[in-house]
Parts: structure tokens; sequence; C-alpha cells
């Protein structure tokens, strides 16, 4: 051998020792040796799969055979300030095996605050990161990274036995496409590795349509992989593209189904990526980690103190998951929105436009995100489903086209009223056809125009059980003892009951003592947790009755009345009811030809200034009414 080869030979080993570990140059791979994230990578093989480094000098690798995707932020004075308080931070008061935080750095300091509770909770060998994959990019619905990621304190390096274990037993699939440019797993990285230096990563990407059989086969080869050393860490943001007294309305359902381990409320959360949520709910609860803790919440919009201001925001939580008893009781939430009519000149408009979804384009937000992240969504459909509908002109008889059902079922609507003194217009075959149509895109219809004891309607959500009894004492002989013996007579192991009725003078904001009042009061009295009142056309104000809200009236919600602006100027409410307390999000809401949209801070402004001159509140209920939120004792 000559003294040339013998020392190539020598510069090779050196070289490799160098850039691998022994197990590394079994398996490393001549073709991937200087990849990096801009560099090529064969779709779907596993490091196992590769062959064999050669020693030959030409096959000398340049750099690593791993690449590294690029931080989110590389600046390393961005993630000093976020961890420059946190020399006190306390350790979690149990080990936590599985967490949520947001991909959004908008509250790094949260962010930092975390991982340093848990490095001085535990030692953590490997980071599970789960995120949405928000371009839907690659072949996989779930996708692993078989790269690291650079950071500023280092190179985070994946977890090579756990990737190849996934991607060997079909539960994910490699393609680098998939992580270029995800900031759902690159926005966490670099606290990772200040926090834990040694540790390493699986980075999983999920696409939003995901079977839940899918999702659980993925989450048990988790459990099957993962040792106590591990943590699974979802990567998260939730309400979007919303005004913050919305997105906080919308946190409410999603805070309780996350603290209740709800899995069948997570399809009507208004958030990021589902698939995640459940994933890392489902891990939670296959490990045995009974107990949600929601460490903070947050809205970008209160950085800029711009919750009033702000059109767009995104909210975020931080919540660790470990064995301990929960506490928690799931609260139900309601979107109530007032009249919907969708004949006469609305279904001209919609025709002529050429769009069924022309009454709700100004209201509905980017994805139809206003009509999400409510339990249930109410309103009163202010007349009958029947064939082609009824062309009524500005006559007072309604007939709307059988597209009406799945239109109101494509925005989220699951209960409505019938108990209106419209729905008879087409006479009894026209109520028929609405309740048929309506079962038929699995939205309940609540009450009857001439009978108040049909049509009770029963629903679950979690441990919580409710139950919607609607009224009509328009046209008809209505007896409000009657009501109150149906209400006193309903399943006893309802939580929570909801009366919803129509009544009142139209057009009047004040309502009638005789006709609302009084049998409001007997309603709650009988045992009704919200009443919901509907006809007037106009917005009349609610009362607090023995700790229970009674909306008197919330006007119209899609209605052709354009001659007047009261009958334009509307209401929606977010209803919270828990256990402790009830929690109302005001929403004002102006109409322009048959479209509402929410006001802005101007016009909300002006409309609390009539609205507290339609009934006698404290100052202090006149300041939570100001504020969009109003919460009552119960």
């Amino acid at each position: 051998m000559s003294k040339i080869s013998i020392i190539l030979g020598f510069v090779a080993a050196v070289v490799l020792l160098v850039y691998f570990s022994p197990q590394e140059l079994m398996t490393v791979s001549v073709e991937n040796a200087g990849a990096v994230v801009s560099g090529s990578l064969p779709g779907q093989q596993t490091r196992a799969e590769r062959v064999s480094l050669s020693l030959q000098p030409e096959a000398l690798p340049a750099k690593p055979a791993v690449g590294y995707f690029k931080p989110y932020n590389s600046q390393e004075k961005f993630y000093e300030k976020a961890y420059k308080n946190l020399a006190d931070a306390e350790s979690f008061e149990r080990k936590v095996f599985a967490g949520i935080l947001p991909h959004h750095l908008v509250f790094p300091e949260y962010i930092a605050e975390y991982f340093e509770r848990l490095s001085k909770t535990q030692d953590v060998k490997t980071f599970v990161i789960v995120g949405p994959n928000h371009f839907g990019v690659g072949e996989n619905s779930i996708c692993v990274s078989e790269y690291g990621f650079a950071t500023p304190y280092g190179n985070l390096e994946p977890d090579f036995e756990i990737v190849d274990s996934l991607i060997a037993g079909g539960y994910a699939g490699w393609d680098k496409k998939c992580f270029a440019d995800e900031h759902s797993i690159n926005s966490l990285t670099s606290f990772i590795k200040k926090s834990f230096p040694n540790a390493k990563i699986v980075a999983v990407v999920l696409k939003n349509q995901l079977s839940e059989k899918k999702l659980d086969e993925f989450t048990n080869g988790l459990d099957d992989l993962l040792s106590a050393g591990d943590f699974v860490l979802a990567s998260i943001d939730f309400s979007h593209y919303m005004v913050q007294n919305v997105a906080d309305f919308h946190d409410e359902t999603t805070r309780s189904v996350i603290e209740n381990f709800d899995f069948e409320g997570i399809d009507r959360l208004e958030i990021d990526s589902k698939p995640t949520l459940y994933t890392v709910m489902k891990y939670a609860e296959v490990c045995g980690l009974t107990r949600a803790n929601i460490l903070h919440h947050t809205n970008n919009a209160e950085k800029m103190n711009g919750r009033e201001f702000v059109s767009e925001t995104t909210s975020h939580f931080y919540v660790s998951f470990d064995g301990g008893a929960s506490e928690s009781s799931r609260n139900v939430t309601i979107l109530a929105l007032g009249d919907v009519m969708l004949g006469r000149y609305v279904r001209t408009l919609m025709d002529s436009s050429g769009n069924n979804n022309y009454p709700f384009e100004l209201i509905k937000g980017t994805e139809n995100r206003f009509f999400s992240g409510a339990d249930v969504i109410f309103g009163n459909l202010e007349g009958p489903i029947k064939g082609e509908g009824y062309k009524s002109g500005t006559s007072l008889i309604f007939g709307f086209h059988e597209d009406t059902a799945p239109l109101l079922k494509s925005f989220g609507f699951n209960v409505v009223s019938v108990a209106n003194n419209h729905t008879m217009n087409q006479k009894a075959d026209g109520l028929e056809s609405t309740y048929l149509n309506l079962a038929a895109n699995d939205i309940d219809a609540c009450g009857s125009p001439v009978n108040s004891s049909d049509h009770v309607v029963y629903k679950t959500f979690g441990d919580k059980k409710t139950a919607f009894v609607c009224f009509n004492d328009i046209e008809t002989r209505f007896d409000p003892d009657s009501a109150v013996g149906l209400i006193e007579a309903l399943d006893p192991t309802v939580d929570y009951v909801i009366v919803s009725i129509h009544w009142g003078i139209e057009y009047q904001h004040t309502p009638s003592e005789s006709k609302q009042i009084t049998p409001a009061h007997k309603f709650v009295d009988a045992g009704a947790d919200l009443v919901i009142g509907h006809h007037p056309h106009v917005v009349q104000p609610f009362e607090v009755y023995n700790g229970v809200p009674i909306i008197y009236s919330l006007g119209n919600f899609i209605f052709d009345q354009y001659w007047s602006y009261d009958t334009q100027e509307e209401l929606g409410m977010g209803i919270v009811l828990g256990d402790e307390s009830t929690k109302l999000y005001l929403f004002p809401i102006l109409s322009r030809k048959s479209q509402p949209y929410l006001m802005d801070y101007d016009e909300r402004q002006r409309f609390y200034d009539r609205f507290l001159s339609w009934w006698d509140y404290s100052p202090e209920m006149a300041s939570q009414i100001r504020s969009s939120f109003v919460e009552i004792s119960r």
C-alpha cells in the first residue's frame, strides 16, 4: 500500500469520526452526506434503508448527512429577551408528559417560561412536536421529519429511532417539502434547544382531513414507541381572524373541550388544527394524563391594547397535561341570533347574485369562522321550508326554498325555533316539510307555532345536558302557566333549560310588562337558565332576574326591512352557561341589504348609547355592557 493511500485513508477516518458517531457510520447515505434544507433527499427512504457510506476518499462527506431546517427566528437576542426574567421560574406541580403551545411568537416570554418550568421539573430525552401542515404540501397526510432543526444554540437533532419506527410502521411518511416553510415546528425548536440542550426532536405535521381512526392509529403508535423521558407537544394557534370578543367567546368552548377531554366537541371549535388537538388530547388520555392545566390564555390584540380596534386577531393557549385530579366542568356555549327570513326580497337578492351565501357574506369571516366555536348556533326561523319557496313580494306570507336547511347547516346552525307566527304560512304541509327538511340536515327544530308542548330539544355536551323549549305568543292562544308547567315537567337530569319565545310588540325597544317581563320571570322561577326573545324586529334590552339573563329581543338577523335603521340594527349574543356563572358576549350588528356585519368601534359606541337608554342599568352593569362582556353569578 502506498504512502498516499495510507494518508488518504487516515484523513478519511478522521473526517468521518469528526462528523459521525460509530452508529451513524453504519447507516449514513452517500447521496445525503451533504444534504441541507436546499439539497435533495430521496422521498420515502429511511436511514436504515440507505446504502452504507463508502470509505473511498471521493465519497467523503463535506457536511453531516442530516439536513437542518432553518429556525423561524434566528436572532439569539430574541430568545434571550424572552428568558430574561425566568431565573425564579418554578417547576410544575407534577411531571408533565404532554402539552400545547402556540407557534405565533407574540408572547415568547410565556413559551420560554413553559420550557424553563419543564426543565426544572424533569429531563426530556425527545420532544415529539405535532403541528398542522399549514400549506397541505406533500403526499403524506401525516409527515415526519428526518432532518433536524438549526437554532441559535446549535442543531436540534432528530431521534432517528422513533422517526424510522414511525415510517416503518406505516404511521407517517417523510417528505422535506412538508417542513421547509412550516412554522408550526420551527417556531418552537430554538426554545427546546436552549432549555434542553441534549434533547432530540421528532417533528410531525398533520393535514386537516384526517379521520379519527387514522389519528388513533398514530397516537397508539406513539404510545408504543415513547418512553417516560419523552414529551408530546402540540403546536396550535386557536381563534383566527376574529375581533377579540368573538375570539374570546370561541375560546370559552375550546377551553372547556380541552379541560374536559371532550373529543366530540373538537369538531365545532374555531382553531388552527383540529387533528393536532385531537392527537395530543388522545395521547394524554391514553397515557392517563387526566388533568389539563391552562397556564395562560392570550390574544395578539393585547400586545397593542387593541381589543376594540384590531379586526383580525389570533388567540393562544399554553397547556400542560399531568396525572392530577381534574376539577373542571363542561360549560355550554350558544351563539344566539335574531329572526332569520330567507324568502321575499332576501331570496331575490340571493338569486340575482347567483350566491346562496349572499346573506352571510359580510359576517361569516374567513373560512366561516364567525359561525364556529360554539356548541349551539341558534336562531328563529321566521317561516316554513317547502319546495321552491313562495314568491311573496312584499306580502306577509312567507315560504323558503328547500335549499334553506342545507344553507343553514353549512353555517353551523344546529337548533332553530319554529315557534312563531309565520311557520304556518304554508299551512300544515309547510310545517311538516319544515320539520323534515331541518331533520334531514341535522338541525333540531324547537317548538311549534300552535302547540307549546311539541318539540322540546334535548342536547348533550360532555357531561352537560340541555333542554331547548320554544313558545309562540303571537297570533295564537298562549298560556304562560301551561308553559311554566312544561318547563317544570322537563327531564330532571337536565343541567340547563333554555327558553325561546316569540313575543312582544313590534318595533318597540321597551319590553312589555304584561306580555314579556311578567311571563319571563315566571319562566325563570320555574327553572329556566336562559330566556331568548324574538319577534319585535328591533333590539330590546336584557335584564338579569335571580341570576338568569332574559334577552327580550335580539332583533332581526337576516330580513328585508330596509325602511328603518332600527330594523337593521341587530344584536348577536355569545352565551356561556357554567356552573358558577353565565357569561354574555355582545356582538352588535348592522345589516345592509339583508347582509348583517359586525359593527366597528364607533358604531358600537352609538349602539350602546341607545341600548343603555332602554333599561335602567346600574353603573357597573352599564360598564360591562360597553365592554361587550357581561358575567353574571349564578
